[in-house]
């Protein structure tokens, strides 16, 4: 059982492959460099990067899930995180704006929801679905049970 996430790249030439099944030992990095550079005849670099927590994943990894303008257009917020076996889990709430219609003179107010993710070799999954849960207290609550 792993305590975190390992994300290896690979470059060699003008090609950059990402891995996230490789053991994160001198030893397996190696070996992909030498199979790498055996099967393409260039020389290959290989740098891994460990996943601890949503932080690395917004330093390591390509993904625009945590960018600024993304977390705003959806007025998302972090909430707690656990990593276990290796899979990081996460809650986010999001908050769709309130709304006056001009037409009836109604203002709507929507409530801030929360969902349980997870970020499992280098893809975002929802655990028991989007916004399924109305307090952070429930969210967290889904969070502690994930074992």
């Amino acid at each position: 059982m792993s305590d975190h996430l390992t994300q290896t790249t690979v470059h060699y030439g003008d090609t950059k492959v990402i891995r996230w099944d490789i053991e994160d030992s001198a030893e397996a990095v190696d070996n992909l460099r030498k199979a790498i550079e055996r099967e393409t005849g260039e020389h290959a670099h290989v740098r891994q990067d460990v996943i601890y927590s949503t932080n690395d994943i917004k330093q390591y990894v390509n993904t625009h899930f945590f960018d600024r303008d993304t977390m705003r257009a959806f007025n998302s917020r972090l909430g707690r995180e656990r990593l276990v076996n290796g899979v990081l889990y996460f809650v986010t709430s999001e908050k769709q704006p309130d709304y006056y219609d001009y037409n009836t003179g109604e203002h709507f107010t929507y409530p801030r929801l929360y969902t349980l993710r997870k970020f499992e070799a280098g893809e975002f999954y929802t655990v028991g679905g989007f916004q399924a849960y109305t307090s952070s207290r429930q969210a967290n609550k889904a969070l502690d049970a994930v074992a």
